[in-house]
C-alpha cells in the first residue's frame, strides 16, 4: 500500500510528488512453520518435540517471535534453539536472511485427563512491522493420547490349607493398555503374613524388595 502526495511549493509551476510506502501486502505466509513430534504421547510423561522455522521469502524476515506458552495439560521444557532468544515464554528472532532457518528442540511433558484421547500443539509464529503483528500459518501437531493399564489378577491353588501345607498362589499381570510397554517396572505389594518371603525370590522372575516383589525389564520371561 503507497500514498502520492503532489504538491507546488511557492514560486514554482513544477508539480512535485512525494511516494510513501506504508504497507507491503503478503498473499501467503513467507515464514514457514514446521513441527516434528511423535504421533503418540503418554497422558503423563514426555515427548522430544522439535520446531523448525524458515524464510521463504526473497527479503530478510525481521522481528519475529513465537508464543511458547501452551494448554495446562502441556509443558514445555529444555528448550534449546539454533539462533535468537527466549524471554517471557516467547522465541524471539531479530532476523531470518532468505531461505535461512532457526529450529527450537524441547521436552514436552504432558498430563492429560484420563478421558483424554487426543491433544494438539499449536505454535503460531509472529512477524513485527511498525509495532503491529502479522500472524503466520500455525504449526500444528495432533497427539494421540495413549492411557497405560495393568490389571491384575490373583489366585490361591487351593481354598484351604491344612497346617503345615504349603499352598502356591498365582498372580497374573495382564496390559489392558492400548499401547505396548516397554522398559516397564511393576512394583506387586506382598503381605508378611501368609507369604514365604524367604523363597519368594527362588520360585519368581524378580526380586523383592522392601514389601514390594519387582518386576523389570531383565526379569521378564
Amino acid at each position: 500500500v503507497t500514498a502520492t502526495l503532489s504538491y507546488h511549493q511557492k514560486e514554482r509551476t513544477m508539480t512535485e510528488r512525494k511516494i510513501a510506502r506504508y504497507l507491503v501486502t503478503l498473499p501467503d505466509s513467507t515464514l514457514i512453520a514446521n513441527l516434528t513430534a511423535p504421533e503418540k504421547i503418554l497422558a503423563s510423561g514426555t515427548a522430544p518435540i522439535k520446531l523448525t522455522l524458515t524464510n521463504t521469502y526473497h527479503h530478510p524476515l525481521k522481528n519475529i517471535s513465537v508464543p511458547l506458552a501452551l494448554a495446562k495439560e502441556l509443558l514445555l521444557q529444555s528448550q534449546e534453539i539454533s539462533k535468537g532468544k527466549i524471554e517471557n515464554e516467547h522465541w524471539q528472532i531479530p532476523e531470518l536472511s532468505p531461505k535461512e532457518s532457526a529450529e527450537l528442540n524441547g521436552t514436552l511433558i504432558t498430563g492429560e485427563r484420563q478421558s483424554s484421547t487426543s491433544t494438539a500443539l499449536i505454535f503460531t509464529p509472529n512477524i513485527k512491522v511498525k509495532n503491529k503483528l502479522f500472524p503466520q500459518t500455525p504449526a500444528v501437531h495432533i497427539f494421540n493420547v495413549a492411557h497405560p493399564a495393568v490389571t491384575i489378577n490373583t489366585s490361591w491353588q487351593t481354598e484351604t490349607a491344612r497346617p503345615g501345607e504349603t499352598v502356591t498362589l498365582e498372580i497374573v499381570l495382564k496390559n489392558s493398555g492400548e499401547i505396548a510397554l516397554e522398559d516397564a517396572v511393576f512394583f506387586i505389594p506382598i503381605p508378611n503374613g501368609p507369604i514365604d518371603l524367604s523363597r519368594i525370590n527362588e520360585f519368581n522372575h524378580g526380586s523383592y524388595q522392601s514389601g514390594n516383589f519387582i518386576i523389570s525389564k531383565t526379569n521378564y520371561p
